[in-house]
Parts: structure tokens; C-alpha cells; sequence
């Protein structure tokens, strides 16, 4: 294409007729007179310039206005002649026209072919096809992958129902004394036989438990009690619990007596005879004991064993919680307290003293003596045979496993890599952040959140609030929704995690000094709602 300044153009049909006012013209422009146009013929590239500088004509084209011309002329035309135009108007006209196109320096201008344009705007098209079906298929890949995490690690973290629950806790209120007559307490025999708890579970996991009513729902919740018993059934059977609390009791304490003066023995034994003989008197002690009016005996293996957990126990007791006002030092009952708690975890451990003590137990009977002994009608003797069904229930629904040497490792491997997946797929820039640090991703500092329970990051009253939560999402959501606390504890410092760029030991140390700090309601709250996502994700026909 060519840029010309034209004040006029002329048409076909005045070509010839105009050819010698052209002349004039260009004659004119040049500033030489008549004598020289057989001079400019014969020098035809002095023509052809001119007629590339401007060409006017009194054609019926519009005339445009120009202000750049120092001459003072007004009109002046911009006009794009394209090649095959060009060579149309100007095919039969005059020598200096036709000169005009086969000049070079307009012939260096044109296009080689009039079909590159069509060529390369084909190219670009399919250049876009291409890069729209890369990026649609790097799409499906990356949906791909997102959904293999899904079901490798997540798709057992949720119950599967075909409909998602309403993860909004506006039309589930805190289960209070009025709600729980009405739909447990206040039905009839007849209706209790074949109750449906759903309603309370979902209270309990929505708006939690009324504090004035925990001591009555616990019992359900922990499975102590079946909603079907009769209140004769539920007498009963708390009956046979404390005779066979009072009676494993009484088996491990015949035992500690005798480890007692076993001890006294070994004592003496070091003390040299006068008589010169060189054996021991523990060299005569016999290599099964026989302890307790009901003569049981006992091996070498179990003794040493159970005095091990005894010395265990008791230097972790007298450390548990005392900072509260139930096992406080200064106070004259924190000593009974402590008392209590260390019969109960030792009755518990001689029922299971293979899978032997796990520091961190008596952690979880402290709250449950708090929220037993705050009932003023109970005796000492039921206060301490409630706190063991309670304890007991509670390690076998949840915690049991993790106390364990044969379980312990493959079950916190197990929720370290299920909440490594969750960060990823619930927070892809927080698990960026963590793949940066590499001790970051083994989630070790969540240690103890999942061997606990998160009894440390919370104070008693609200780490109730999450037991309960816990127990009711085992019949309504999720049977480990401790991952989804965890997460919800991590996604609530995420800006400060990441704005800070905390490695291990930052992190660690910032949960440590966060515990019991934490808004109980607002994590609870972002729980349920990473647990309703996944659960409406994993429930998808792709999954």
C-alpha cells in the first residue's frame, strides 16, 4: 500500500483530457517554466518524484483541509491505493501514471502475493485453536490429579451420603435442658425402644451441648449408655461397672503391694550378712508372687512391667494440670484430686497392660474428673467409677488406637499424610509455603493435637465444647473429624504462617504459645465447613 498526498486524483474518463493541464501543473511545482517539460520528459525519474510528492486534479473527490503545508495550501487528500486498484485506475492512463506504479521504490512497498494477508491470519487462527486446546487440556489434567488426591486421601475422611448436609448452623440451636425433654427424655418406653438420635447429634455437632445438661447426654454420646435402655437397664448396668472398677483396682493394688516389698527385700539384700554366706536374700525370692486375699498370682514379666508404669504414672500425675483450680497445689482437694485420677488411669492400665501407658493419658482424665466432680449429688466412689466409664469409653470410641505401641505410628502416619492432602487441596498456597520447608510437610507439630484430642490447645470449657463436637460428627459427618479441627487450626493463621515465612520450629513454637488462646466457636465453625466441601466433593458422580 501506498501513502500519497493528493488533492485531487483524476477519473478515467478525464485522463486524456487533462493530461496537458498535468503537465502544467507539475511543471508548476517544480518552479520551471514550459521549456523545461521536454527536459523533465526525457528525465523521467524527475517526473515520477514529483508525481510522488503531490498530484492534483479538479476531480469531484472531497477536499480536505491541511495546515501542514508551508505554502498555504488548503486541500490535500489521504488515500490508500492497494496494488490491484491501483494498477485498475491507473492501467490506461498516462505515461506519468503508469510510470508512478512501476516505480521501485513503490514496487519495494507492495506485497510479493495479494493472498499473504488471507495466510497469515489463517496462521494466527490456528495458533489460538492450539494454544485454547493446550490450556483446556492442562486443565483436565490438573482435575484429573486434584480428584486422584480426592479419593486417594480424603474420600474416607467423610460419611458419603447422596445428599450434602447444610454445613450453616443458623437452624440448629445449642442442645439446651427444654430441647433434650422433647425429643429424648419426654418420649415414652414405647418410643424410646426405637429412637432416632439424629436431631440431638445434630444439635450437638451444630450448636453443642448446654453445660447444665452434659453429665445427662455424655453417657449417649460415649456409648456408655444405649438410647433404648430403660432407666432399671442404665442402673444396672453402672452396677456392673463399678464392681468391675473396685475389682481390677483391687488386683493391681495387691500387686503394688507386693512390688512394695519386693522392694524393701532388694533393700536388704544389699546390706552384707555377718554370717559370711555369699548369697542374696532376693536370690530366694520366688519367681511368681502370689498377692491378695484372693491369692493372684503373678509373674516376674507382669511385675516388672507394672512397676515401670507405676514410677511412670506417678511422675506424670503429680505434673497434670496444676495449674487449674482442681489439681492446684494450694488448694486442700488438689492432692485428693490427683489421687483419684492416678486410681483410675492405673485401673484402666492393668485392663490393658499390654498395650502399656502412653504419656499424655492422664491429660485426657483431667477434663473428664472436671466436668464429673462439678455435679454436687455425687459421692466420692461414683465421681471416681463414672470418671473411668467415661475415660474408658472415650479412648475405645477415639483415642484407643493411638495409645497403643503396636498401632500408635501407623495411625499419626495415617493423619499427618490425610491432613497434608486436605492443606492441599483446601489451600494450594499454604501448601506451596510448607513444600518450601521441608520439615514442614510431616505436619509433626499437629503431634500431639491428634494423641490428645486437642485437650492442650484449648481450656476445659470449650475443649468439652470440641469433644462433643467430635463424638456428634462420628454419627453425622465424619468419623475423623479431628482433620478437619486441624485444618481449621492451621487455615486461622495462614496470613501470618505465610506472611512471616515460618519454617518447623516457628510454627511449633507459635501453636505452643497459642494454646488455649483459640476461639473455639470460630474454629469449630471453619471445621464444619471444610468438612461439608469435602463432603459434597467426594459425593460427586466424577469422583
Amino acid at each position: 500500500m501506498y501513502l500519497c498526498h493528493l488533492k485531487s486524483f483524476p477519473s478515467e474518463t478525464h485522463k486524456q483530457t487533462h493530461s496537458e493541464e498535468e503537465r502544467q501543473r507539475v511543471t508548476a511545482f517544480d518552479g520551471s517554466d514550459d521549456s523545461s517539460v521536454n527536459s523533465r520528459d526525457k528525465n523521467p525519474d524527475a517526473t515520477k518524484m514529483a508525481m510522488m510528492t503531490t498530484l492534483t486534479s479538479s476531480s469531484n473527490h472531497p477536499k480536505i483541509s491541511s495546515t501542514t503545508k508551508p505554502n498555504g495550501a488548503r486541500d490535500l487528500l489521504f488515500k490508500i491505493i492497494r496494488d490491484p486498484v491501483s494498477k485498475v485506475q491507473l492501467g490506461s492512463g498516462t505515461k506519468v501514471t503508469q510510470d508512478l506504479v512501476s516505480h521501485p521504490m513503490c514496487q519495494k512497498q507492495r506485497p510479493s502475493d495479494s493472498r499473504q494477508p488471507t495466510s497469515l491470519l489463517s496462521n494466527s487462527v490456528d495458533s489460538i485453536k492450539l494454544t485454547l486446546v493446550a490450556n483446556a487440556f492442562y486443565a483436565w489434567l490438573a482435575h484429573c490429579r486434584y480428584m486422584k488426591l480426592v479419593n486417594t486421601h480424603l474420600s474416607d475422611l467423610v460419611i458419603h451420603s447422596s445428599a450434602c448436609y447444610d454445613q450453616t448452623d443458623g437452624s440448629w440451636d445449642t442442645l439446651n435442658s427444654k430441647t433434650w425433654t422433647e425429643l429424648y427424655t419426654g418420649l415414652s418406653q414405647k418410643e424410646k425402644m426405637h429412637f432416632n438420635p439424629t436431631q440431638i447429634y445434630q444439635h450437638i455437632y451444630h450448636g453443642g451441648c448446654d453445660p447444665a445438661i452434659r453429665t445427662q447426654v455424655w453417657p449417649y454420646l460415649l456409648g456408655i449408655f444405649k438410647w433404648s435402655m430403660t432407666d432399671m437397664e442404665k442402673q444396672d448396668h453402672m452396677n456392673e461397672l463399678s464392681q468391675h472398677y473396685w475389682s481390677k483396682q483391687a488386683e493391681w493394688m495387691s500387686l503394688q503391694q507386693s512390688l512394695e516389698e519386693h522392694k524393701n527385700c532388694e533393700n536388704v539384700s544389699l546390706t552384707p550378712l555377718s554370717s559370711g554366706l555369699d548369697f542374696k536374700v532376693a536370690d530366694t525370692l520366688p519367681s511368681v508372687v502370689i498377692c491378695g486375699k484372693n491369692k493372684v498370682e503373678f509373674k516376674d514379666e507382669i511385675r516388672d512391667q507394672f512397676g515401670h508404669v507405676l514410677e511412670t504414672v506417678q511422675k506424670d500425675v503429680v505434673r497434670c494440670d496444676r495449674n487449674t483450680e482442681l489439681f492446684s497445689k494450694f488448694e486442700n482437694h488438689g492432692d485428693t484430686n490427683l489421687a483419684l485420677l492416678r486410681r483410675v488411669l492405673l485401673t484402666y492400665i492393668w485392663e490393658h497392660l499390654d498395650d502399656g501407658y502412653t504419656q499424655g493419658m492422664c491429660d485426657v482424665i483431667a477434663p473428664i474428673l472436671a466436668l464429673i466432680t462439678a455435679e454436687p449429688e455425687m459421692t466420692m466412689e461414683s465421681v471416681e467409677v463414672t470418671t473411668y466409664a467415661y475415660f474408658r469409653h472415650l479412648l475405645q470410641m477415639r483415642l484407643g488406637k493411638l495409645f497403643t505401641y503396636a498401632h500408635s505410628s501407623t495411625l499419626m502416619d495415617k493423619n499427618f499424610s490425610s491432613l497434608r492432602a486436605l492443606v492441599h487441596v483446601m489451600d494450594h498456597e499454604l501448601a506451596g509455603h510448607m513444600q518450601a520447608c521441608g520439615e514442614f510437610t510431616h505436619f509433626y507439630f499437629c503431634y500431639r493435637w491428634f494423641l490428645l484430642d486437642f485437650k492442650r490447645e484449648f481450656n476445659y470449657l470449650d475443649i468439652f465444647r470440641v469433644w462433643e463436637t467430635l463424638l456428634a460428627a462420628m454419627h453425622h459427618i465424619s468419623n475423623r473429624f479431628e482433620m478437619f479441627v486441624a485444618l481449621a487450626l492451621i487455615q486461622s493463621y495462614r496470613d501470618v504462617i505465610i506472611n512471616t515465612r515460618m519454617e518447623f520450629t516457628d510454627i511449633l513454637k507459635f501453636f505452643n504459645e497459642r494454646a488455649e488462646k483459640h476461639n473455639v466457636e470460630d474454629i469449630l465453625s471453619l471445621a464444619r465447613k471444610f468438612a461439608w466441601e469435602v463432603q459434597c466433593l467426594s459425593s460427586r458422580p466424577d469422583v
